[in-house]
């Protein structure tokens, strides 16, 4: 018999784990939450030890240190993740990730993180193929993080990547769609969409590229969320970069 592949990749089940956000959002399917909560435990479990991440885990044992892209995917399932359960640990540890990323992935003289394994040269991934490249991908996250924790450089570092790959995107656009989603981002503005109340909202949204959803409460330590007054009903706070509009209530928003 053919021999079967059995491993996984941590990249792969972090693309698994976004796309059970994505479909919780869309389709209000509790079910996809179940999972994407399943996922991310089983995810911490097999690919984290000692405070580092690995890329492969077989047979009951990861190896194979994480490359970028594998992180760079992981904080943005952090992300989408806590656009469904609200919980602000999985923001923490995609601020955290990103970090260590910058530290040990980031090359400031071409503004691109890389991958380096073994005693390969670093590889800077920037074409968007099947799957969209670990740079697009940071970028992404590095705009979104930016407002989140008001770190405008984060901000600024993206906005660098895509400039850079400006001329490539109006040559061959199909191989870069992720960065054409960017541009589409920084053209009509990010919306914080922001909801403030004492208990956990239990709304899912449908979300548009451009759109972020967070949740505002007393205890919270996101530094975009701080400061937003707790009134008896819900609120839903919408911003556009830093031009937000009069609070409304909650319920009254249609999904």
């Amino acid at each position: 018999r053919p021999q079967i592949d059995t491993k996984s990749i941590l990249h792969w089940n972090t693309l698994m784990l976004s796309t059970h956000c994505h479909l919780a959002r869309v389709f209000k399917d509790q079910s996809h939450i179940k999972s994407a909560t399943e996922l991310i435990a089983a995810i911490e479990q097999h690919f984290h030890s000692e405070g580092q991440w690995f890329r492969i885990h077989s047979h009951g044992e990861a190896s194979i240190e994480a490359y970028f892209e594998d992180l760079a995917n992981l904080i943005d399932a952090y992300i989408q993740l806590y656009q469904i359960l609200f919980d602000e640990t999985l923001l923490i540890k995609a601020k955290t990730l990103l970090e260590f990323c910058i530290e040990h992935h980031y090359n400031s003289q071409t503004g691109f993180f890389y991958n380096q394994q073994d005693s390969l040269s670093p590889v800077y991934p920037t074409t968007d193929d099947i799957m969209s490249c670990g740079n697009s991908v940071m970028a992404h996250n590095l705009n979104t993080l930016s407002w989140l924790f008001e770190q405008r450089d984060w901000q600024d570092m993206a906005k660098s990547m895509l400039q850079n790959m400006t001329q490539l995107l109006l040559q061959s656009s199909p191989w870069f769609a992720n960065w054409a989603k960017l541009a589409y981002i920084y053209e009509h503005g990010l919306e914080q969409w922001i909801m403030v109340s004492h208990e956990k909202p239990s709304k899912l949204f449908s979300l548009s590229p451009n759109q972020i959803l967070a949740w505002s409460h007393t205890n919270t330590q996101i530094p975009l969320l701080k400061n937003k007054p707790i009134q008896a009903e819900a609120m839903l706070h919408k911003c556009i970069n830093e031009r937000c509009l009069l609070p409304i209530p909650l319920k009254s928003v249609q999904i």
